[in-house]
Order: C-alpha cells, then sequence, then structure tokens
C-alpha cells in the first residue's frame, strides 16, 4: 500500500488471510473482480498515510507508527509533543499512533476507539502505561507529532513490516504528509458497519434471542 500511494497506483485488496478487513474480494474472485475493474464497476476509496521520520529515514504506514520497548523487561520513558506542545512523559512499553484504518487493527487490540475511514484524524495511544488511567486521545489529522528517548534505546515499527533501532536521544517525528492510497471498491460492497458487524462482530447481541 505505501508504494502504490507513492506511485499513485490504486490497490484491489484479495483476502489470502482471515480477518481481510479491507478487502472486498476472496481468493477465487479474481477474475470476476478484473472483469468488473475492466469495465469501470467501481469507486476509488482514499485513506490517508502516516510518515515516521527519524535521523535521515522516512517510513510510511498505513495503519500504524509504533514506538516499543522491544525484548526490553522495563519500561521505557517517551516524550511526546504534539505541534510543539508538551503532550506528556510516559512510562510505557511503547506509543502507538494509528491512522482511521489502522484503528480496526492494532490500535483496536489495545482498547482504542474505532474510527471512521472518512474522519481526517490520528489516534495516540499509549502501550501498557505504568499509570491507572490509559485513554487514547483523537486528534486532528494535521498535528505534528514528537516522540522522544530521553534515555532509552527502543523500536520504530511501521505497519509491523518495516522497523528501525532507535538510540537513547533519539526523535521519531510522525505526521500525515497528505498522501493517500487509493482502494478499489465495487458497488454493493459492504459498508464500514456491516464490516464491523460481520469481521469483529461489533453492535451483534450476545445472544440471538431478544432477551
Amino acid at each position: 500500500a505505501q508504494q502504490a500511494a507513492a506511485a499513485r497506483i490504486p490497490v484491489l485488496g484479495i483476502n489470502a488471510g482471515r480477518l481481510g478487513f479491507l478487502t472486498q474480494v476472496q481468493l477465487g474472485e479474481e477474475g470476476q473482480a478484473l472483469d468488473r475493474w475492466a469495465a469501470g464497476d467501481f469507486t476509488l476509496q482514499r485513506r490517508a498515510l502516516l510518515e515516521a521520520r527519524v535521523d535521515d529515514r522516512a517510513f510510511l504506514a498505513l495503519n500504524d507508527v509504533t514506538v516499543h520497548k522491544g525484548i526490553e523487561i522495563n519500561l521505557i520513558r517517551i516524550e511526546a509533543f504534539v505541534d510543539g506542545h508538551p503532550a506528556g512523559r510516559f512510562d510505557a512499553d511503547g506509543i502507538i499512533v494509528s491512522t482511521p484504518t489502522g484503528s480496526t487493527g492494532y490500535a483496536l487490540s489495545l482498547g482504542g476507539p474505532l474510527v471512521h475511514p472518512d474522519v481526517r484524524a490520528i489516534v495516540f495511544m499509549r502501550l501498557n502505561p505504568h499509570s491507572l488511567f490509559n485513554r487514547p486521545i483523537v486528534l486532528p489529522e494535521q498535528s505534528n507529532i514528537v516522540l522522544r528517548l530521553p534515555t532509552a534505546s527502543a523500536i520504530l515499527n511501521c505497519d509491523g513490516q518495516q522497523t528501525y533501532g532507535l538510540r537513547p536521544g533519539a526523535e521519531v517525528r510522525v505526521a500525515a504528509p497528505g498522501l493517500q492510497v487509493e482502494l478499489v471498491q465495487f458497488s454493493g460492497g459492504r459498508n464500514f458497519f456491516e464490516l464491523l458487524r460481520r469481521k469483529l462482530r461489533w453492535g451483534l447481541p450476545l445472544t440471538d434471542g431478544d432477551e
């Protein structure tokens, strides 16, 4: 998705795994999907990406950017700044910064909010903080976030694929650079709430009856 966004090439997702939250096409349906593509029977849904910059490196993420302690046993301290303002000093396993797309992934398993893909926002969460309170915060998409490691080493991870070692004193700058990936959507496909029900059982009762 990151490479497709940079090249401005639409992405047609095919579910070859278990959840497939972003995909409308199942294995074995590729031929029919390509026929609909060729006939122009589709729309494009745009999803924002995040960019993480550290040292002279830049990484893109469709779902989330995570700074975490890796295999270390002890918590690490992370200083966070939003638009130049101190946002907090956190003793935790790490920090996750998520897009609305990523809100149904790793961030969801940590108790984060479900964010509709049309909402232009960024979700900021702590990973296992040493605190009695752990609430995510939803920030405007144009926010500029800086994560600073005053004393500890850590690992930067983008979408669970790209990793980069962080030394003490490192600063990770996270922002939405205005880059978007275009996802192919076919007419008659499931809307966001139907996906939540079918994939995550959100909004469904615990029993099939009315009681």
